[in-house]
């Protein structure tokens, strides 16, 4: 089922209650509206032994401490071939966060991060596999925390601090669906510089006054294109280029310089024919070279080229759209009135508009 901006909003609207208040509606569709992706994952920490902490395991199978963790994704506009870049908005919890020796001090809590911002570059390789990097930046608390006291006594423990740190994955896309599966692993501190305790008694000194739970960061996730096309595929017709890598045309693709002279490579149209019946395609690309003075002025006219591409077009029942012409296979994908195409002879996205049905 396909997930409407508004109600994701609304999702946002209960994740983050302190950073969206209700009455920010309005305001959370209109930024969410470039919301393309959502990521749900498992995460798993390592952190070091520090004599306190249990990391036997218990409760977390195997692994010491681990948890899950969502994010959305918005698309930023980059005039890189190889390179796209997305902003993230996150939250995740990270348990069990316990003591070993529960006989001098009984701590139990979890880690809550919110929100968690990041940056993600991936590198497109034209596979199936895409690595990517990861930076981040965001709050973190010891949630729900509680101690116990050898006289039986409770208390809560609270702390918060700034948690950052980089990673690195691979992201793997089937040609059978729109999502990806993606694998990550770097390294995040997460260092409480004070702990406190709401206990009216003198601390024990088993009591840590800080609590340094910096550690390597493990993840596996499941990605989602909010943008899928709907399974009756409604993309034949007449299609007319609208932007490239979200830049209006003309677009400059390619500039450089010899001694005086500038030589700048345009790319100024593209047309984009889908057949219905024999699942046919061609694309007609316009470009042209402009070669000029240092101050601007034309040196020698303006060289004008077409090149056309054809192939066969498929979808899909997912609703993933690919573009095959001889061993390239190039993915699509629609959103709202545009289909963008990631088109391998260009190294661009290539934004359509369609100005007639088939």
């Amino acid at each position: 089922m396909r997930l409407s901006k508004r109600c994701l909003a609304l999702l946002l609207v209960t994740v983050f209650p302190v950073v969206a208040p209700a009455q920010d509606l309005g305001f959370l569709s209109t930024v969410f509206a470039r919301v393309h992706r959502l990521t749900l994952s498992l995460q798993s920490i390592s952190p070091r032994d520090n004599g306190l902490l249990d990391l036997s395991g218990s409760g977390c199978g195997t692994l010491p401490v681990c948890g899950s963790g969502t994010e959305v994704l918005i698309d930023l506009d980059t005039r890189s071939r190889r390179i796209d870049l997305e902003l993230g908005f996150g939250a995740g919890y990270l348990r069990p966060v316990q003591s070993k020796d529960p006989a001098t001090i009984d701590l139990r809590a979890s880690l809550r991060s919110l929100p968690v911002i990041s940056i993600h570059s991936t590198y497109k390789t034209g596979s199936w596999i895409n690595p990517y990097f990861t930076g981040s930046f965001g709050l973190v608390d010891l949630w729900n925390g509680r101690v116990h006291t050898p006289t039986g006594k409770q208390a809560e423990v609270r702390a918060s601090t700034f948690e950052y740190g980089v990673s690195a994955g691979v992201g793997i896309a089937p040609p059978f669906t729109n999502a990806r599966l993606l694998l990550a692993a770097g390294y995040r501190a997460r260092n409480f510089a004070s702990v406190g305790y709401t206990l009216t008694d003198p601390l024990p000194s088993a009591f840590p006054r800080s609590l340094d739970l910096s550690a390597w960061q493990f993840s596996a996730g499941w990605q989602f294109d909010l943008r899928p096309l709907s399974k009756s595929v409604d993309i034949a017709g007449s299609w007319v280029l609208a932007r490239v890598d979200g830049l209006p045309l003309p677009f400059v693709a390619q500039q450089r310089r010899s001694g005086s002279e500038s030589t700048r490579d345009e790319l100024l149209a593209a047309y984009l024919e889908l057949a219905p019946a024999d699942s046919a395609y061609s694309i007609d690309v316009v470009t042209r070279r402009v070669v000029s003075t240092a101050t601007g002025a034309p040196v020698e006219q303006q060289v004008t080229d077409s090149r056309r591409e054809t192939g066969r077009w498929s979808a899909s029942r997912q609703g993933v759209v690919t573009l095959t012409t001889g061993e390239v296979r190039q993915r699509a994908s629609r959103s709202d009135d545009e289909l963008m195409v990631e088109h391998a002879a260009t190294g661009r996205r290539l934004f359509f508009r369609r100005v007639r049905r088939s």
